[in-house]
């Protein structure tokens, strides 16, 4: 019934302010059942959730109305740090390769991930929310990096790729990550060292 919503707005002509509190608390209804789901099953729901993610995003994106990007990946990442905190298990970065996978370009994705970052809101002001939301924008620029460092990409998107501005980030991150952190602030500091080496 969620996806068939979705369809209805992505081909009507519905004025956007009434239909996005429609289809947000769609896109929320698919996300919960996906987690809900996975309580019966042995398939974990981030899976289920990607496969959903790339299904719905490959048909409906870019309609920034029915695919709304900032608010999925707040969305999908808030479910996942509740599921981390409860289940101490989760595998990093499965939202950004999901968005990837739906041609999503990675300095939008990088964009949409800083202001969440930026935002503050809850629940990204905790010490551990945003060393969870770092953990995931690093696989998000890992994967980034390696990509523009592949043989097979074109001049124009190694030229494009922000190396000052993201290790700027980085530094950033490093600032503001509690002294106890040693992990996550040795992983930051090796992917600095692996741009400025190449940059």
């Amino acid at each position: 019934m969620n996806e068939i919503m979705l369809q209805i707005f992505y081909i009507s002509e519905t004025s956007p302010d009434k239909a996005r509190i429609i289809i947000e608390k769609c896109w929320d209804d698919i996300i919960k059942q996906k987690f809900r789901d996975a309580q019966f099953s042995k398939i974990s729901p981030f899976d289920s959730l990607s496969d959903k993610i790339k299904e719905l995003g490959l048909k409906f994106y870019p309609s920034d109305l029915v695919f709304p990007l900032l608010y999925l990946v707040n969305k999908l990442e808030q479910s996942s740090l509740d599921y981390y905190i409860k289940e101490n298990s989760y595998s990093y970065g499965w939202v950004a390769r999901s968005l990837l996978d739906v041609k999503i370009p990675f300095n939008l994705l990088f964009q949409v991930y800083q202001s969440i970052y930026e935002s503050k809101l809850p629940p990204w002001s905790s010490n551990e929310a945003i060393a969870f939301l770092i953990h995931n924008i690093l696989k998000l620029v890992q994967t980034w990096f390696d990509y523009i460092r592949s043989p097979a990409t074109g001049f124009y998107e190694r030229d494009e790729f922000p190396a000052r501005e993201i290790d700027e980030v980085l530094s950033k991150y490093l600032s503001n990550l509690p002294m106890d952190n040693k992990s996550l602030s040795n992983e930051i500091q090796k992917l600095q060292s692996r741009l400025r080496s190449a940059f």
